[in-house]
């Protein structure tokens, strides 16, 4: 079985619901990736909430401390949620 890369396209949640006519392009490009082509909306009122966050209030320790909390015990299923997307994108 041969092997791939796959390219994936990401962008916040404002930008995603404004994107529309998305494609891959088939002509060459300088690149060994395919060139992507998208339209926006730009009448659309965006709906964008500024982070509630200043990273200059943010205390790193007490960050770690609190991730490491939440994700103590998920570890596995991260892992294995992990895999189960890598294995859907191998499939498709």
């Amino acid at each position: 079985m041969g092997r791939s890369w796959i390219d994936i396209t990401m962008a916040d949640r404002v930008t995603a619901d404004n994107i529309f006519k998305w494609t891959v392009g088939k002509e060459p490009s300088c690149s060994d990736h395919n060139s992507i082509s998208f339209s926006m909306y730009a009448g659309k009122n965006a709906r964008y909430k500024p982070n509630r966050f200043k990273l200059k209030n943010l205390d790193p320790v007490a960050l770690k401390t609190a991730t490491n909390d939440i994700f103590r015990d998920k570890t596995d299923d991260l892992d294995k949620e992990v895999d189960n997307c890598v294995n859907k994108m191998l499939e498709a």
